[in-house]
Parts: structure tokens; C-alpha cells; sequence
């Protein structure tokens, strides 16, 4: 499944750039905060000859991402990049892309042949826009609402601070295959649109995630945002806000997946 998931996302990333204007912005490395840009053409000379951020590698094999804990999500130059899942936590993703890309990151985590167990947990609200018809299952936990999502991070904080705290054996089931140390199931959560009133819970979880299996991705503009990623309609990476663990990613196409392909696929991966 993991295979069948990275050839469709090529797939889309390969006919993105056949069809786009001709200019291969996607060759372009991601940008410094200094280098912010709101146009394609000034991403080509503002990313020219930038490094990788740390949180972020090249993958020129032709099995892709072998790291545990992490997933591709775009390609540069035909050459696919990669990024740990936990370090996305905190970042905002914006632009008219943003839930198409945001679909295929949570395809890859919960698919991927590097990310171990995973779940994915939102509201139901949420859950029933960015994936109509799926529904809750053993991958995918939803919550009445926003008070009740965030108690569930809580208590998932406590959970596995308690595991790895615990003189006994740890179950394995879920650990990461390349890094044991880990062994917790990854918990990736979407958010949009938080109360104002729990903003406080919010951030005050935000910073004891990345000790954990756990990475909380956000659709649209937060004040909790420790990072942003806005995409243009094409999937190209035009803004990027890095602060501390955030990510800069300018130049790079994204993957992404419409909510009909995102469904099958995950309902093909609870089938088999």
C-alpha cells in the first residue's frame, strides 16, 4: 500500500508540472525567513542556491524516504523531499492547496512504510469536510467538538509520558522499526478555526508535543502557528514563515490529494 500510495502522489506531481507555464520553480531549494516571496517569478531568484532546512532532506533513491518517523511531501527537481512528521507540529498550512495538501500528508502518515502505527484524530466536523464519507475507524478518530479535541491531546500527553515512564515492558506493536526508542504509535491531529477560549490549552500543549509522538498540524491562519506553509494553486510553495522549528519550504511542490482519492485509499488500506 505504501508503494501503491507514493506512485499516485508522483503521479500528481508529475502531471502539476507537465501542465504548469513551463517555469521549473519546483528546482528551486526553500527560502530563509528573509527570502518570504508572494510571486512564482520572485521565487526563482529568492530560493536560487539555498540550502535544506535541518528538518528537511532529499531522497534521490528510488525507493524514496527510508528515515523512520519520516514521509515525502513534495518534490524538487524530480527528486523527492522529505521531512520528519513531528516537526510539522505547530505549522499552519494556507492558500487555496492547503487542505488537498494537508490530505496527502495524513495519506502518507497513516500509509507510509516509515511512520510505524499511526492514527489521525480531529473533530467530526473536520474529519466529515477533509475526508466526506470515511467516517471513524481504526486509523482515523474523530471528537465531538473542539473542547473534547483538545482534552484528547491532553490525555494522550499523559498517556505516553506514562509509557515511556513505566519500569516495565513496553507493547512494540506500534514502535518505529528503524528507531525503537520510540515506542508509541504516532498521533498526527488537524486542526481549523480554534475557539478563542481554548487558545491557551492550545499552545500550552503545543510545546510538549515535539517530546512526543504526537504532531498537530493546522488548516488556515492561528495565532497558534509556530510555522506557516502557503501554497499557491499549483501546489508550489510561494510563502513560508519558519520561527524555531518551523518550517521553510519555498520552491518546493507539494503533494496533494483530493478528498474522493484520500477515501479510497484509506478505505482500500482498512480492507486489505
Amino acid at each position: 500500500m505504501a508503494g501503491a500510495l507514493r506512485r499516485l502522489l508522483h503521479r500528481h506531481a508529475y502531471l502539476n508540472h507537465t501542465s504548469s507555464t513551463g517555469s521549473d520553480i519546483s528546482s528551486c531549494p526553500p527560502s530563509h525567513i528573509s527570502d518570504l516571496v508572494s510571486t512564482e517569478a520572485a521565487t526563482k531568484k529568492a530560493c536560487r542556491d539555498k540550502p535544506l532546512p535541518e528538518a528537511f532532506h532529499a531522497c534521490n533513491t528510488p525507493e524514496g524516504c527510508l528515515l523512520a518517523g519520516h514521509v515525502e511531501i513534495g518534490t524538487r527537481r524530480g527528486i523527492a523531499i522529505c521531512v520528519e512528521v513531528t516537526s510539522l507540529s505547530g505549522v499552519a498550512f494556507t492558500g487555496p492547496a492547503a487542505h488537498d495538501v494537508v490530505r496527502a500528508i495524513i495519506a502518507e502518515v497513516l500509509l507510509g512504510s516509515t511512520t510505524g502505527e499511526a492514527e489521525l484524530l480531529m473533530t467530526t466536523e473536520l474529519a466529515e469536510r477533509l475526508l466526506p464519507g470515511l467516517g471513524p475507524n481504526r486509523m482515523v478518530r474523530t471528537s465531538k467538538g473542539d473542547a473534547d479535541l483538545v482534552r484528547g491531546v491532553h490525555a494522550e500527553l499523559i498517556a505516553q509520558a506514562r509509557r515511556l515512564d513505566s519500569p516495565g515492558p513496553l507493547d512494540n506493536a506500534g514502535s518505529d522499526p528503524v528507531r525503537p526508542e520510540h515506542p508509541l504509535p504516532l498521533l498526527l491531529v488537524v486542526l481549523e478555526q480554534v475557539p478563542e477560549d481554548l487558545l491557551a490549552r492550545w499552545t500550552a500543549l503545543l510545546t510538549k508535543t515535539s517530546a512526543h509522538r504526537i504532531a498537530v498540524l493546522i488548516l488556515g491562519e492561528s495565532p497558534l502557528a509556530v510555522g506557516r506553509v502557503t501554497t499557491g494553486a499549483a501546489r508550489l510553495v510561494i510563502g513560508a514563515a519558519p520561527e524555531e522549528s518551523a518550517v521553510r519550504l519555498v520552491g518546493t511542490s507539494l503533494f496533494a490529494m483530493g478528498p474522493g482519492e484520500t477515501v479510497d485509499v484509506l478505505r482500500s488500506a482498512l480492507d486489505g
